[in-house]
């Protein structure tokens, strides 16, 4: 997915859909759901997800919001690989509130490899 582009067609959602967006990008390691986010949003949790999935569709995407606070885990793990190639799977996880098995899931849909590799050829290559 190209996230520069989805952010780009954010102007043609609802102001309570682009705030939900800037809510998961501030409070990615909390980790919101979506029964969290409907009460913090006073809305019901399938209604919240009609909306989300009905209003990303009339900008040309299908992503959850689990889809989109993976992403943004994804590229958090990532900066913090390249920062500091020597850290731990484990702390990378808990920096970006997940688990490590659940960290480990992430990056094989993004990237069909591990942490573990992508934190190797960030330490060997610096080219990550």
């Amino acid at each position: 997915m190209d996230e520069k582009l989805l952010l780009s067609r954010l102007e043609g959602l609802s102001p309570r859909i682009r705030t939900i967006f800037r809510c998961l990008e501030e409070n990615v390691t909390e980790g919101p759901g979506l029964r969290k986010l409907a009460r913090l949003f006073r809305m019901h949790s399938a209604s919240l997800s009609r909306r989300w999935h009905r209003e990303l569709a009339d900008i040309g995407y299908y992503l959850t919001l689990s889809d989109y606070r993976d992403m943004l885990r994804f590229r958090r793990a990532k900066q913090a690989f390249r920062s500091d190639p020597l850290l731990e799977c484990k702390k990378v996880a808990a920096l970006v509130g997940t688990s490590p098995r659940n960290l480990r899931r992430i990056f094989q849909s993004f990237t069909n490899s591990t942490p573990e590799d992508y934190r190797l050829s960030c330490s060997v290559t610096k080219k990550c």
